[in-house]
């Protein structure tokens, strides 16, 4: 089965292997420290889609509330009813993109849905480039799981390609 989840994502983006196997056997959580342009999301896109799992995308910024993460619940003055709107966390597989710009109470809300098993993975993204508005990641998100960290700008290898023609997220597993 791992075989054939891998094959699939290297149908669409090429020289991710290891990445692949490492998000399939790690328990936990992944933590990527990697430069931007790696294709990151379309890895993390990709494994969902051959997994048959939903997937969403958080992009943090200094100004991001827990909630946005989430959820919220909204009063309908209609019905005169609250009604919950989730938030992105509520998919089975999610990247968190440059996760060391929320604030400490954002960063809390992930580290406590993580906890509590609300989302089956979370892949999270470093900003790596250093700028205003980071903050220091809580050393309780980074222990939650696995970490790759890769070497700024590799020089001796290409970055990894999407290959011409192929599926923007690959085929599930089991489609012919």
């Amino acid at each position: 089965m791992a075989e054939k989840i891998i094959d699939n994502v290297e149908q669409v983006i090429i020289g991710k292997h290891q990445r692949v196997q490492l998000a399939l056997i790690c328990r936990g959580h992944i933590l990527i420290n990697d430069v931007p342009g790696v294709r990151k999301t379309m890895l993390a896109k990709s494994i969902a889609r051959s997994l048959g799992c939903t997937f969403k995308r958080i992009q943090f910024t200094p100004d991001m509330l827990s909630s946005d993460v989430t959820g919220i619940s909204v009063f309908d003055q209609k019905t005169r009813e609250f009604q919950f709107r989730p938030g992105p966390l509520r998919a089975q597989i999610v990247l968190t993109d440059e996760i060391n710009r929320a604030t400490p109470k954002t960063q809390s809300a992930l580290l406590e849905a993580m906890e509590e098993r609300q989302v089956s993975k979370v892949l999270e993204a470093l900003a790596v480039i250093r700028a205003q508005g980071q903050v220091p990641l809580a050393e309780v998100i980074v222990a939650q799981g696995a970490v790759w960290d890769e070497k700024p700008w590799p020089s001796s290898s290409p970055l990894p390609l999407r290959k011409v023609g192929s599926p923007p997220c690959g085929n599930f597993v089991g489609e012919e």
